[in-house]
């Protein structure tokens, strides 16, 4: 995933032009003019049709038809229905406002997310590496984009879910976590804060450094379900063996604060 966090979108030198359709434009605004002025004359024209005997002797007679109830009926439902549209849209109005007032834990204003999949086009993972360094290093020597980050998923979008041990046998049972490989600048790119220790470092990016044990940050309520404390720097995790790798000696070096990563009502997967 290669993420652009774009300054404004004035400031762009290709900004996505979404142009106006003039044609579309006036013929929405002539069929909305037209079914005004229809509406608007039908009762008009209706009137005309009766007379003002015909008016009298209707109204001071019960035995005629049951037209009358018919357009009772009619405009009790038409009452009934709006008042349901309003209370409809007021109520999602309502909704809209508290969904913006739902704190994520990060921001995602002015980020582009995308996809790029390699596996199925025949990439070694050399080959993805090397990919995935040059397209990082073009697209942020691009003006268009403040700031381009490499992750395997972001918020909302983890997909990874993989489970996690510690390595002394102390009866300590797994725990279910999201796994993202991300680079240096992906927690300032969504603004996710750090409240122990560090985030990745350039080094550290698409290297393997399981020789003196990969560096890995934890969220928040990874840290309290597992260890029972926030400060966790220096606390060892594994990682399971898979049919490409062994088991991964993880070191958490950063615990980062928890953010929603799949429902904004939920609370936050373990990361």
């Amino acid at each position: 995933i290669q993420f652009g966090l774009m300054p404004g979108l004035g400031q762009m030198p290709s900004p996505p032009d979404v142009p106006i359709d003039r044609t579309v434009l006036l013929l929405t605004t002539a069929t909305a003019v037209v079914c005004g002025i229809l509406a608007s004359l039908a009762p008009s024209w209706l009137g005309l049709r009766v007379t003002v005997q015909r008016a009298l002797s209707q109204s001071g007679s019960r035995s005629v038809t049951g037209a009358p109830r018919v357009r009772a009926g009619l405009s009790a439902l038409q009452l009934a229905l709006s008042l349901a549209l309003v209370t409809g849209a007021a109520l999602l109005i309502v909704s809209l406002q508290r969904l913006g007032r739902v704190d994520l834990g990060f921001t995602p204003d002015n980020v582009v997310a995308q996809w790029v999949g390699l596996r199925g086009h025949g990439y070694t993972p050399d080959r993805m590496v090397t990919y995935n360094q040059e397209l990082v290093a073009r697209l942020a020597a691009n003006p268009s984009f403040e700031l381009v980050s490499l992750a395997t998923g972001h918020p909302f979008a983890y997909s990874r879910l993989t489970r996690v041990t510690r390595p002394a046998a102390d009866g300590t049972a797994p725990l279910s976590v999201r796994e993202v490989a991300t680079d240096e600048r992906f927690a300032t790119l969504l603004g996710l804060p750090v409240l122990h220790g560090r985030y990745f470092e350039p080094a550290e990016i698409l290297r393997d450094t399981r020789e003196t044990g990969t560096p890995a940050v934890v969220s928040a309520s990874l840290a309290r379900a597992f260890f029972g404390r926030e400060d966790v720097l220096g606390e060892r995790v594994q990682l399971p063996r898979t049919a490409l790798n062994p088991v991964l000696d993880l070191v958490v070096v950063g615990v980062m604060a928890d953010a929603l990563t799949h429902s904004l009502t939920a609370p936050p997967d373990h990361i």
